[in-house]
């Protein structure tokens, strides 16, 4: 398929992405405007496009374009075949054969449209090569026209009126030919001006309604120039109005993280692989997400944030909660298109980049002289990252920098050896070029010279030099290896990744995290922050001391009978002083064959004194020592029977250990205890 169809269209094709053409239809405006030549846009509408295809005209397509008589029978009768009905009182009422159109949902629809629409390019590329119609110019790079996304068409031109008609003459033949209707009511033109309207002679002569740049394209406005601060707050707005739909639901922090990276964060992705946001539209989407995620639906009323969000959006290694972070996530999606410029020979927009700012293709270190536009800017600043990810392997040497590029041994020579690199006349020399010059006296008598030459074979070389992507094992750019690089910050914490694991839901490990962290509402820190309402910040449940997090889970009295009750069966370490203790060095004590339903052991105990502490605060409910360790072996079982086979095998020994001591201790007394915590569905395995 990617032989057959231009590349001016970009859906449906494997290494094609809806982003090019928009990162394309950008770069193009911004040559016009750079160039100061007038032009105008075109923003063309298909009205029901996929249900409007002639079946003759597939069919003679595909046997035109070389399909055998075996595969015209197979397309013939899946179009033939298709029918529909009508509900009616929700009974169907008969069918109704198509006679016309392509399946919505069938895998093969798709790639037939984009077939069909290949032909609109065809006629658009035959236009041009008869001198009828007058594109974009590129130069020695060739030329551009029209840019289409299965039903969306972006036609351009420099020239006037004329170039108007001849483009509503391809539609309408178009139309003719395929059955593919243009819908004049909702197609747009535009000039390339920003503050002038299309002539009332050039409307009527395409018979459209005409608008003011940015145009928007495929859900992006784009006028080759800065987005405007209206454009970027309507993502702002977007983003908040995600928040309504949920505040009718009551939502624990284990979902609200859930939603915050799956939903609130995936939302300004599109925008951000495309533009580099401004730090405020940044700051802006931040503050709904973090105050979403301590306060829920209700940002406009935060709670109180327990942790910096900084802090949380560090990585899970390094005691964070691995939410992204905007900006470097920002850099990393953008890092795409500079390997696309190293990397993918086929990709359209490689033409408009190195028009526009006289740069080669594989060259990461030459910067574009005069203005530059907001779109490639954004890409320029992630290079300095960037470089250091690339090597080369070296075929033919004309691609490849002799000083700068990481070519020898992943390594690039100015840092090998820096004095010579300073004083060089040829800097910016190709490897093929200094090789030459290498191979002559006085150089080649030098052993550091013949290492190098040594690991070159250029004459024999005629292929391109290979760029070769070094975070991950293949070779080629990904956006998680990059932004892993960028993200990288802090010492790893050997114990961080044990709260994100094992069958419990996921409120009860950021619960463990936070309390290991210090980081819970005790009355010791609510005192710190002015919030306590209690008369007192003694400890609740035993009134012996201030409550802090290590008084309340480990030196309470109340605490320490119910982790003796629980550990009545279980071999367990004496009980440690502090938080840190219990999961450093109690955590290293127990025996590895046991260290997993330790952790689930640890996390259900200190859930449970918290919610006895809370039920005494706020309901003047204390229930016994004995009552809580039973509550928390029926949480265990629970969270036992949502587990995987594997986590099951595993701490199926000690769970065994818990329902006997339930059997010793007996069944509870009615209105003893709360009904078995529920298995919360945001919870489970990561």
């Amino acid at each position: 398929m990617d032989s057959l169809v231009d590349h001016a269209q970009s859906a449906f094709l494997k290494g094609r992405c809806i982003l090019d053409n928009i990162a394309m239809a950008e770069e193009t405006i911004f040559s016009i405007h750079k160039r100061r030549l007038m032009g105008h846009i075109l923003k063309v509408d298909f009205a029901k496009a996929f249900d409007s295809v002639d079946w003759d005209f597939l069919l003679e397509l595909l046997k035109a374009r070389g399909f055998g008589h075996k595969w015209l029978g197979w397309i013939s009768s899946i179009l033939c075949s298709s029918k529909a009905t009508i509900l009616v009182n929700g009974s169907p009422s008969g069918y109704v054969r198509y006679q016309r159109g392509l399946r919505q949902g069938d895998p093969l629809s798709p790639l037939l449209f984009v077939l069909v629409s290949d032909v609109l390019c065809t006629m658009f590329d035959n236009a041009l090569n008869s001198k009828i119609l007058i594109s974009v110019p590129l130069g020695e790079h060739g030329r551009i026209c029209n840019l289409q996304y299965a039903d969306d068409l972006l036609a351009m031109t420099v020239g006037g009126a004329e170039d108007l008609r001849v483009i509503k003459l391809i539609l309408m033949i178009f139309e003719g030919l395929s059955g593919l209707v243009t819908n004049f009511s909702k197609t747009c033109l535009y000039t390339t001006n920003l503050h002038q309207l299309p002539k009332d002679s050039e409307a009527k002569t395409v018979n459209c309604e005409v608008g003011l740049l940015p145009v928007t394209y495929l859900g992006i406005p784009i006028s080759g120039r800065r987005p405007r601060k209206q454009d970027c707050e309507s993502l702002i707005a977007k983003v908040r109005g995600r928040l309504s739909s949920w505040k009718s639901s009551y939502l624990s922090i284990g979902g609200r993280l859930t939603l915050v990276n799956s939903v609130l964060t995936a939302l300004p992705t599109y925008w951000m692989s495309l533009y580099r946001l401004p730090m405020w539209v940044i700051k802006a989407i931040d503050r709904i997400r973090r105050d979403f995620l301590w306060s829920g639906p209700d940002v406009d009323h935060p709670g109180c944030r327990l942790v910096a969000w900084r802090n949380i959006c560090r990585a899970k290694e390094q005691g964070g909660w691995r939410i992204l972070e905007l900006s470097t996530f920002n850099l990393a999606l953008l890092g795409k298109w500079r390997w696309k410029m190293l990397a993918d020979s086929h990709w359209g927009g490689r033409k408009i980049i190195c028009f526009n700012y006289n740069v080669p293709k594989w060259d990461l270190f030459r910067v574009p002289n005069g203005r530059v536009s907001f779109f490639w800017s954004g890409v320029s600043s992630c290079l300095p990252a960037f470089r250091g990810c690339v090597s080369v392997q070296v075929k033919s040497g004309s691609e490849s920098l002799f000083w700068k590029d990481r070519w020898l041994n992943g390594l690039a020579l100015m840092n090998i050896w820096p004095n010579d690199f300073l004083v060089s006349t040829r800097p910016h020399g190709t490897v093929r070029e200094l090789a030459m010059l290498l191979e002559r006296p006085p150089f080649v008598s030098d052993p550091d010279v013949m290492h190098i030459l040594s690991c070159l074979n250029l004459e024999s070389r005629r292929d391109c030099d290979r760029k070769v992507w070094g975070l991950t094992a293949n070779g080629s750019f990904s956006v998680k290896s990059f932004y892993g690089l960028l993200n990288e910050g802090g010492l790893r914490c050997p114990i961080a990744h044990t709260f994100w694991k094992g069958p419990c839901p996921k409120k009860v490990n950021i619960f463990n995290w936070l309390a290991w962290k210090n980081k819970i509402l005790s009355l010791e820190n609510l005192a710190k922050r002015c919030c306590n309402r209690l008369p007192t910040d003694t400890c609740v449940l035993c009134h012996a001391d201030v409550e802090s997090v290590d008084h309340l889970f480990l030196m309470c009295q109340f605490s320490r009978e119910v982790w003796s009750s629980l550990c009545r069966f279980l071999q367990f370490p004496a009980l440690p002083r502090s938080m840190d203790q219990l999961w450093g060095v109690w955590r290293s004590a127990v025996r590895p064959a046991a260290r997993v339903f330790g952790d689930l052991f640890v996390k259900a105990y200190v859930w449970s004194i918290w919610f006895t502490r809370n039920d005494y605060i706020f309901a003047a409910k204390c229930d016994s020592p004995l009552v809580v360790s039973m509550k928390t072996a029926h949480m265990l079982l629970s969270w036992y029977s949502a587990a995987s086979v594997g986590v099951r095998e595993k701490i199926a020994e000690p769970i065994s250990s818990i329902r006997r001591s339930l059997e010793f201790v007996g069944p509870r007394s009615e209105g003893e205890g709360a009904p078995m915590l529920e298995v919360d569905q945001t919870g489970g395995e990561e």
